[in-house]
């Protein structure tokens, strides 16, 4: 119930300079203190506050600064819609249920390296204006990055994809990589990329697919993708 409060108290739209009555909004400092308690209580600490474990995060819609969600253990959260601005840190957090992502906006980097999904993750329309990073991350579910702006460098190094993985759809359509993609020593179960339009920094090297990548046409020619069998 606590969480539900906080979370719905970051939802609030923040106070506009031009009105002249404030109502129901809430200000920088009191965005920072609310997200410092999610830390708090989501990321496991020894000596510090007590874990709330098994939890559902919900910000969707909300507006956030710097969030640091490093080593949070959650059941599920959802951010459609959310703003992250400044740098989004998720890197070792670990879910057990489903992520929504669906149409957030990252203003900067997104630090999320070494992460353990455990159900669906879905980031359809998600808009990426800086580095994204994904490296080493696990996900064991369905994950959907149809119609995903990534306007910075997009890092999905030595991550695992084991269940499906779809970079396009019909209603979103393609991810949209501007600067580099990069899954060097990655390892797809089941992928679509039909109709990504992929930048001269590509790179598949080493990277393994357990059957055959749907749609994958015209990476740049000094990739070296191979199966995971080997043929």
């Amino acid at each position: 119930a606590v969480l539900d409060i906080v979370s719905g108290y970051l939802r609030r739209p923040a106070p506009s300079p031009a009105a002249t009555v404030r109502v129901a909004t809430v200000g920088p400092a009191a965005r920072m203190s609310a997200q410092a308690f999610l830390h708090r209580r989501l990321v496991p600490q020894r000596g510090g506050a007590e874990h709330w474990p098994n939890l559902h995060l919900n910000l969707s819609g909300a507006r956030v600064q710097d969030l640091d969600l490093r080593g949070a253990e959650l059941r599920s959260a959802t951010f459609v819609g959310t703003r992250f601005c400044g740098v989004t840190q998720l890197s070792g957090a670990r879910v057990a249920g489903r992520v929504e992502l669906t149409d957030a906006v990252f203003t900067g980097p997104v630090l999320g390296d070494d992460v353990d999904f455990n159900g669906p993750v879905r980031c359809t329309g998600a808009r990426f204006d800086a580095t994204a990073s994904f490296t080493r991350t696990t996900f064991r579910g369905r994950v959907d990055f149809a119609g995903a702006r990534f306007a910075g460098a997009a890092e999905f190094g030595s991550a695992l994809f084991l269940g499906d993985a779809a970079f396009a759809g019909a209603d979103r359509g393609p991810a949209l990589f501007a600067v580099r993609a990069g899954f060097e020593q990655t390892r797809f179960t089941t992928t679509t990329f039909a109709g990504v339009c992929w930048p001269a920094d590509t790179s598949f090297h080493h990277t393994e697919f357990a059957q055959s990548p749907h749609g994958l046409v015209g990476p740049p020619a000094d990739t070296a993708a191979v199966p995971a069998c080997g043929a």
